[in-house]
């Protein structure tokens, strides 16, 4: 049996959502071999989305992960929003060979659900997004 038959052995067994994260790793090793003459820059952002996605699949499936990795921020999230978020990550990542551009999308999402993140773990944000009392209505003259 070869390689490519054992993995479609392995993967044909498993649920949709767990497929669906191996298509995404075997996306993300082609890029790597094809792109091998890429920029450190571009390199270093392939590396950022994946550590990213990997850590929002173990918190979504329940792994517990230490106050020192990198990625702790993303433990703000709840199981649907690591859904949106790996979403949100694939969904550009697949345009990366045809448009360049994808990249900075990437990394644009990431910092957008970081400063999320920072936001949602801050008392004293939560507490100014909250608070009533400050908010003046639009439709007050």
């Amino acid at each position: 049996m070869t390689i490519i038959e054992q993995i479609y052995a392995i993967v044909k067994t498993l649920p949709q959502e767990q497929a669906s994260e191996i298509l995404t790793f075997a996306e993300f090793i082609r890029a790597q071999h094809l792109n091998a003459k890429e920029s450190i820059a571009t390199l270093d952002t392939s590396t950022h989305w994946f550590e990213v996605i990997a850590t929002a699949y173990r918190l979504r499936l329940g792994e517990e992960i230490g106050s020192e990795n990198l990625y702790g921020w993303l433990k703000v999230f709840d199981k649907e929003e690591l859904s949106e978020l790996i979403a949100e990550i694939e969904k550009d990542y697949r345009l990366v060979e045809s448009e360049p551009a994808a990249w900075d999308r990437i990394e644009a999402t990431i910092y957008e659900w970081h400063e999320s993140a920072i936001a949602l773990s801050s008392p004293e944000l939560t507490a100014a997004f909250s608070d009533e009392i400050d908010e003046v209505l639009l439709t007050q003259k």
